[in-house]
């Protein structure tokens, strides 16, 4: 260890050498400011010695002009001449011996009057050649040349008033500076001193603080060698050169039996070869001072079995520039099984689930069939109607908790993903919107949507996802909500990252105790005191639903004034134009034509087949069944359908395989749907890459298998009353509705923007028939009937703006 007063003598020199040599800086610059001063002195004496002659030659010029106008002596014109001469080498000199940015402006603007000067003296000589005497008279006394040469004299004036003073400031901080500098030097003289004097006694001090200085080295690294041999987890401490230092007992117990000559002063490397080997790449980054780990490194030590260790490497300093490594191992065999147990039991969960799954949905399936079926009855009493109303409203209660459990496992499994797909948001809220009227309208309280105007272009991103969250929230909204209001606000920002969406869905509900907020979105949690219907699962899987594209979910709540839930995701601009399409399906009632398009179902469960086909052919379908796959090939040589409708699992042979054996066969495309009762949507994707068109999930409904069908086999329906399917909707025209609206009578005008802000649709709906026919009278009579919000929402906003 070198002497620590041989360091303090040495920074002490160096300091002194610093101080005098900064002195030395010092006086060398305010030798170079007064010098700079000087050439300022003679820059500026050059700018007034340019205007002078600047002024001086413009004026013989002008009088040289005045005597060529009038007598017309070509003597003039060689004064005239040379005095242009000198003004051209005024105005350059000027050009280079300015000295500050604005003085340059200045002088640029002079040499433009000076021009115009010379412009408007030469027009006059020109035309004392062309026109006489007195034409050249009346133009010199316009008094045209007498406001050029004023402003010339003030633009030279002016020059002349800030060079002076622009000197006359530099010359006061460059006096300033070279007195400053004149008592730096002196201080730096003395500091000087002073630091030698210090040297000097620090050479005279006892070298005992160096011995007890290395005394105290020895004994801290005794301590942390102590500390290691008597660590409670494997550690080993080695030097860079891969020499042992120390290492821990449990480090023995764990390694020794892998270790040659495990001891103190042995090689790291030799030691513990096959371990080394898998250190290696980690040595070289330790080398840097970086700390390096490995959660998981597999070794086999040619035991019989391959151990799993988790290792962390870190550097330390040994005070003398060099480093040594201490080393942290374990086994973790038994957590990697133990992980692997939970893998698989999370595995065999979701299995479970998917079987549990299946097995409720196919029952479900024929429960909500029926009910769809009888609930287009008309030969049940009010009581009997009102029993199918709550069988089919329970089922899909149960189905709906159904597929919040799946959706938990799915996340916490993680093997939920994104599918993207091309969307437009003005869409995606009407629906949201026509969904939530009814309810809201039945329990009495308001739905008021607050939407930025305009909407966002086409947007590529997971809609299902995001329609899932926003169902949540605003069911949650309107569940607890008994009088009052439910807002949905949406606004968005443009991001470096993407489209930034943003929704409050505000109530006027009992609100949420602060107590409550912590646990509100952990799983099958419910409010203490505020028990309803569900499974808790809502807040929890909307959170990790804006979580997964990449957003947030927070909430704020006042007892007894209501609460705000807002959540936020990302989403990616799409260079496809978004169209509008109404996922709210209009209800079939009759094939449009004669033709009656055959349809096969093949499905083992026959309450399956029996509520397809009663569905199907209430429309006017030829409906046909199979019971198995085995039979549905048959039945499909037999009858060549149009649509073919799949089951999945069925026994003899399987959906999938049945699929497969018609695509063989089939000469002509057929549509082929797959009925599936799986709860995961990947399963379900897997079917389309597998060869079916589509899928369609059990439960099915109605109007959705039957838009399905008809999209993919090209069959058209006739609807009830006047409703078109969504393919065949146009968007609304917001401003020719808008502008029909204005063009009434005041007071009816007046009535239908009171009736759309206080969204009385059934009142307008019936007083705009009483109104002037028009297609934009019946298109928001259609709207109306509709609960199309989002267009509305538009043309009140056009109406009151």
């Amino acid at each position: 260890m070198k002497p620590i007063t041989d360091v303090r003598v040495k920074l002490g020199l160096f300091a002194a050498l610093l101080v005098l040599g900064f002195s030395a800086w010092a006086n060398y610059t305010g030798s170079s400011r007064l010098e700079t001063a000087f050439r300022d002195v003679t820059t500026t004496q050059g700018v007034v010695d340019a205007l002078k002659s600047l002024q001086s030659a413009l004026t013989r010029m002008e009088s040289d002009q005045r005597g060529y106008a009038v007598t017309g002596n070509p003597e003039f014109l060689e004064g005239y001449r040379s005095g242009a001469v000198q003004v051209e080498k005024d105005l350059a000199l000027l050009s280079q011996v300015a000295m500050e940015t604005h003085i340059r402006e200045l002088a640029d603007s002079l040499e433009a009057h000076v021009g115009h000067k010379i412009d408007f003296m030469q027009q006059s000589l020109d035309l004392r050649d062309s026109q006489g005497r007195e034409a050249a008279l009346a133009l010199i006394q316009s008094g045209v040349g007498r406001e050029e040469m004023g402003v010339v004299r003030n633009y030279a004036s002016r020059i002349q008033v800030l060079e002076s003073t622009a000197l006359n400031n530099r010359l006061r901080s460059y006096d300033r500076t070279y007195r400053r500098s004149a008592t730096i030097m002196i201080w730096q003289s003395m500091v000087a001193g002073t630091l030698l004097l210090i040297i000097s006694i620090v050479l005279l001090r006892d070298i005992s603080h160096r011995r007890k200085a290395e005394s105290q080295l020895r004994t801290e690294r005794a301590q942390v060698e102590e500390f290691i041999r008597n660590a409670p987890i494997p550690l080993i401490l080695f030097e860079a050169d891969g020499s042992i230092i120390s290492f821990s007992r449990r480090w023995k117990q764990e390694f020794n039996e892998h270790a040659a000559d495990l001891r103190i002063g042995a090689s790291f490397p030799e030691c513990h070869p096959i371990l080394c080997t898998h250190l290696k790449a980690g040595m070289e980054q330790v080398r840097g001072g970086s700390d390096v780990s490995n959660a998981e490194d597999h070794v086999d030590f040619g035991d019989g079995h391959v151990s799993v260790i988790s290792w962390h490497m870190h550097p330390l300093a040994n005070g003398s520039g060099g480093y040594r490594v201490i080393l942290a191992a374990y086994r973790i065999n038994e957590l990697v099984e133990a992980r692997q147990k939970a893998i698989e039991a999370s595995d065999a969960k979701s299995g479970f689930l998917a079987r549990v799954s299946h097995e409720l949905r196919t029952p479900l399936n024929a429960v909500l069939g029926y009910a769809q079926i009888l609930k287009k009855s008309t030969n049940l009493a009010p009581e009997e109607q009102g029993y199918i109303d709550t069988m089919f409203r329970s089922g899909n209660h149960l189905l709906n908790m159904i597929n919040d459990i799946l959706d938990l496992s799915k996340i916490e499994a993680g093997k939920i993903e994104l599918n993207p797909t091309h969307f437009a948001m003005q869409e995606l809220l009407h629906d949201l919107q026509s969904m939530f009227n009814l309810r809201c309208r039945e329990k009495g309280i308001r739905l008021v949507s607050e939407f930025q105007d305009p909407m966002p272009g086409a947007l590529y991103g997971d809609a299902q996802k995001l329609r899932q969250l926003l169902i949540n929230l605003v069911g949650n909204a309107v569940k607890f909500t008994q009088a009052g209001t439910v807002t949905i606000r949406f606004a968005f920002d443009e991001t470096e990252t993407g489209i930034r969406l943003r929704f409050d869905v505000a109530d006027t509900g009992p609100g949420i105790p602060p107590d409550a907020l912590d646990h509100l979105f952990q799983p099958f949690a419910q409010v203490k005191g505020r028990y309803s219907e569900g499974t808790g699962l809502g807040l929890a899987i909307s959170l990790k639903l804006a979580h997964l594209m990449d957003g947030e979910l927070s909430v704020q709540s006042i007892v007894g004034e209501g609460s705000v839930f807002t959540a936020t995701v990302t989403m990616q601009p799409s260079d496809q134009e978004p169209t509008w399409a109404d996922s709210h399906l209009p209800e079939p009632v009759a094939l449009e034509g004669d033709a009656r398009p055959v349809v096969l179902i093949v499905d083992d469960i026959a309450p399956n087949r029996e509520v397809a086909r009663i569905l199907l052919e209430r429309i006017g379908f030829d409906v046909h069944e199979a019971a198995d796959g085995r039979e549905g090939i048959e039945r499909w040589r037999e009858l060549q359908p149009a649509v073919v409708l799949m089951d999945i699992v069925m026994p003899v042979l399987d959906g999938v395989s049945c699929m497969k054996a018609i695509r063989a066969e089939a000469v002509d495309p057929v549509v082929i749907i797959a009925l599936t009762a799986s709860g995961f949507d990947g399963k379900n994707q897997e079917l389309i890459a597998l060869g079916f068109d589509e899928y369609v999930r059990k439960p099915f409904q109605e109007r959705y298998l039957l838009d399905i069908i008809g999209r993919l086999a090209g069959i058209r329906y006739r609807y009830a009353g006047d409703a078109v399917p969504a393919a065949q909707a146009a968007p609304p025209d917001h401003d020719a509705i808008a502008g029909f609206i204005a063009s009434l009578p005041e007071s009816d005008a007046g009535l239908v923007r009171n009736l759309l802000l206080t969204q009385e649709f059934d009142i307008l709906a019936d007083h705009l028939t009483t109104m002037p026919d028009s297609a934009e009278n019946r298109q928001l009579q259609a709207l109306l009937r509709r609960g199309e919000f989002y267009p509305l929402d538009m043309i009140t906003k056009r109406l009151t703006t």
